[in-house]
């Protein structure tokens, strides 16, 4: 039986390392160091903690890494002038909330298929059936564009599945991993 870890000691494990471009990346790594390496990359404004409650299950037998993302939380962000940042929060911040509602929709409309199809490495697409932010649609324009992509849609679930059923995401991935 696998026993989650304390979202203090998840903390602990966090690394960063220094690209050769200067940008700081941070990640968590667990598991096995030989073992076939799992990445886990979390959603848009997310970090590696989204995954501390799942990968505990997958750590036993692979090599687990989760990354914060280039300018989410712990990595660091192309440096932009702070005057000009200050500034565009500033602007930001006064738009309506009817202009906000609009740019989340236009992001829905938006379709990556192209940058998609570069992805030859096996693939697994999780959704919860109740999410509304990641369409069954979406997921699905996914699911197309990655060569034998699979989907699967967990009933009862919505956006942030990893974090309402850990245990049941990370059997998904390990059955997934452990195919021929």
């Amino acid at each position: 039986m696998v026993e989650p870890i304390s979202q203090e000691h998840f903390s602990t494990l966090k690394r960063t390392v220094m690209l050769p471009n200067g940008l700081r990346l941070a990640y968590i790594e667990m598991g096995d160091p030989n073992g076939m390496p799992v990445l886990l990359l979390h959603g848009f404004t997310d970090s590696a903690r989204s995954w501390s409650l799942a990968a505990p299950y997958l750590a036993a037998g692979f090599g687990v890494v989760a990354p914060d993302l280039r300018g989410q939380w712990c990595s660091g962000a192309v440096l932009i002038d702070e005057d000009f940042l200050a500034h565009a929060r500033r602007e930001s911040a006064a738009l309506p909330s009817r202009i906000w509602h609009s740019i989340y929709y236009e992001q829905l409309a938006y379709d990556p298929s192209p940058l998609l199809q570069d992805i030859s490495a096996a693939t697994l697409i999780l959704r919860g059936e109740k999410d509304t932010i990641a369409t069954e649609e979406h997921q699905a324009q996914m699911k197309d564009a990655i060569d034998g992509a699979e989907l699967i849609s967990a009933p009862g679930h919505g956006h942030n599945i990893h974090w309402e059923a850990p245990e049941k995401v990370a059997h998904l991935i390990l059955t997934f991993l452990e195919r021929p």
